[in-house]
């Protein structure tokens, strides 16, 4: 079983192996940024880094495969959950789109928050 994904821009292509092998997480659970606790969503940006909801430690990370830790492009990188801009709670998941930008899907606080790269808080998306 295999997945690729290309576009003008990029190509990329994930292989799967019965066996697995780790490629982000240091295979303990925590809040360092070599870990990750209760991951949910896993999506490629453009530059194939993973981009993980880490939704037990209510935030994003993103990792280079197989590197050494990840960084974290939305919430607090300490866990910390709450309903400031600057913080997620539960996030399930997570949409990278080609500019950059991060969409989250923060489910315990209700809300759909827009990340652009490099920022220290999300914005909110309104609904209808």
């Amino acid at each position: 079983m295999s997945y690729s994904y290309s576009n003008a821009t990029s190509v990329c292509s994930l292989q799967w192996n019965p066996i697995g092998r780790r490629v982000a997480g240091d295979g303990t659970f925590g809040d360092g940024l070599q870990q990750l606790n209760d991951p949910r969503d896993v999506v490629l940006d453009l530059s194939n880094r993973l981009v993980i909801a880490d939704i037990g430690n209510n935030r994003i990370q993103r990792w280079v495969i197989g590197g050494p830790q990840g960084e974290t492009v939305a919430g607090q990188a300490n866990g910390d959950a709450g309903d400031a801009q600057n913080q997620l709670s539960r996030p399930e998941g997570a949409v990278v789109a080609p500019n950059g930008n991060i969409y989250v899907a923060d489910s315990a606080n209700d809300r759909v928050q827009l990340w652009l790269p490099g920022a220290a808080v999300g914005q909110t998306i309104p609904g209808p």
